[in-house]
């Protein structure tokens, strides 16, 4: 891939400018730039937060935000453009020097038939030079890549700078079909979870724990199993309600009088996670545990997709299997869980080493 290729979605959603602005729950501090057509030197942001109905998705920028902060600084004005919702073209009258797009599950063999990515229309006139940071492979598949999606690749990705992907099956089925660009570098929201910061991550229950549960991915045996052995296992239960449809789901398989619920808010978790010391994550949203690992907690991922179970087989990140919960979730509660978390260093010094030295005109 040099490092042009990535996705698209031909939907039917409405073309429109969108606002731009710096996304709930980032901490980046770099200028947010105000006008596409503002003169100066600017990085072109393609955020996965705005416009989307999953919390989740604010974790990753939070992180995305501050590894761009490191890497371009707070002086260079960032110009974010949504990636659920289709932005209309004014936003690209300005060539961006460089474009990041930030880690989410986007690469797909087709992206004709279907893209998580609402792209402009006409993308390959107006994008060019996409870096990816942290992507992902969307689902488990064995297809060649379409001509659609190789035009988009190529036309949209940059072949000049290294891409970065959060697994090792994204970087294969690239190597596959051509793009050598690449580099595993595991998803951006890991980067911190160095050595001496997974060391001082407790090993044994704590006296609470936070869970969440998965509208769009349903197995109310498993999933009702997990909250019955939480609710055994902890003196109090909170749930983070990740997805705006996962509150339903959350009463179709129990009573929620004795669970405390947390607003579906990147504010409204990280203030539990910081306020709670004694307190385990156990559940099924793969971007809730590691932010929970972030902020210092035992955590243990429920793994129901590709993305847990290929980042946990690259990365030790502590999972369990959904079809494991019923028969060994409670003893894995009950027993010592380190946090060992196996970084690819190297590979994301490269990353960010590649932009050192460029000069944004």
């Amino acid at each position: 891939m040099g490092i042009r290729k990535c996705i698209n979605t031909i939907s039917n959603v409405v073309a429109y400018n969108f606002p731009v602005a710096e996304p709930k729950g980032s901490n980046g501090s770099g200028e947010i730039l105000s006008d596409s057509h503002e003169s100066g030197a600017f990085v072109r942001v393609f955020d996965t937060s705005v416009g989307s109905d999953n919390a989740g998705d604010y974790i990753i920028m939070h992180y995305c935000n501050l590894i761009l902060d490191e890497v371009f600084g707070t002086d260079i004005k960032r110009q974010y453009v949504p990636t659920h919702v289709r932005p209309g073209a004014a936003l690209f009258k300005k060539k961006a020097p460089i474009s990041i797009f930030c880690g989410t599950n986007i690469l797909y063999s087709n992206m004709q038939e279907h893209s998580m990515w609402k792209m402009p229309f006409g993308a390959g006139r107006t994008i060019d030079s996409v870096v990816g940071l942290g992507l992902g492979w969307e689902y488990y598949e064995d297809r060649e890549l379409s001509g659609y999606t190789r035009k988009i690749f190529d036309e949209v990705f940059s072949g000049e700078y290294i891409h970065s992907v959060r697994d090792k099956y994204t970087y294969e089925k690239l190597q596959k079909f051509g793009y050598k660009n690449v580099l595993f570098t595991a998803c951006p929201t890991m980067w911190r979870l160095d050595e001496k910061h997974c060391s001082e991550i407790p090993t044994s229950k704590g006296k609470s724990v936070v869970t969440t549960i998965t509208d769009y991915n349903r197995d109310l045996a498993s999933d009702g199993a997990m909250l019955d052995i939480l609710k055994r296992n902890y003196e109090k239960v909170y749930v983070w309600i990740q997805g705006e449809k996962d509150r339903g789901y959350l009463e179709s398989i129990c009573d929620v009088s004795s669970l405390e619920l947390i607003d579906s808010t990147y504010e409204a978790y990280t203030k539990v996670l910081e306020s709670e010391k004694a307190l385990d994550f156990v559940g099924t949203r793969l971007h809730a545990g590691i932010h929970a690992l972030n902020l210092g907690h035992r955590t243990i991922i429920v793994a129901i997709d590709n993305r847990a179970k290929e980042m946990g087989k690259d990365t030790n990140l502590p999972i369990i299997s959904r079809e494991d919960v019923i028969d060994k979730l409670e003893d894995m509660i009950n027993s010592e869980v380190k946090t060992e978390i196996l970084l690819p260093t190297e590979n994301i010094k490269r990353w960010k080493d590649q932009f050192k030295g460029d000069e944004l005109k």
